[in-house]
């Protein structure tokens, strides 16, 4: 074998491992987003029963509409309220990560928390009043626990 037939080898299977090294870097990082895409939309799926749990009367078992013009008061808000299994820490743990659901810090808004720790993502969801424009999201990829 000659020497050109050598180097050219060589550079081939330099090639070949650059390739392979930047697809696995590429398939990680499509994970993670996948995974913050799934986290945000069980974040959003709580936030919308929450929202459904605040107009419900509370003669059915909701939050009845107990809001004025700037606010509501969500301090009887959980996740066992909005019909979601919590475990032994009080939190929802689905196949994307943890979600809490923080109304204790400040009653008058519906904190939505997700997060994974293992992929390094959280969503924060924020909801002040039960219409569309009192809704705020906080999407965090660089989240480190």
């Amino acid at each position: 074998m000659s020497q050109a037939q050598f180097l050219m080898i060589t550079l081939g299977v330099i090639l070949v491992g650059i390739a392979v090294i930047l697809g696995i870097r590429g398939f990680g990082e499509g994970q993670k987003k996948a995974n913050l895409d799934a986290l945000t939309a069980d974040a959003y799926e709580i936030a919308v029963d929450g929202i459904r749990w605040m107009r419900k009367p509370e003669f059915f078992g909701g939050g009845g509409d107990n809001c004025d013009v700037s606010a509501c008061d969500w301090s009887d808000a959980s996740l066992e309220a909005f019909g979601y299994g919590s475990g032994d820490d009080g939190n929802y743990h689905s196949y994307h990560g943890i979600i809490e659901v923080d109304p204790i810090s400040d009653p008058t808004s519906l904190v939505i928390r997700g997060t994974n720790a293992v992929m390094g993502n959280q969503v924060v969801i924020t909801v002040k009043r039960p219409h569309s424009d009192s809704v705020y999201t906080v999407i965090d990829p660089g989240f480190r626990p």
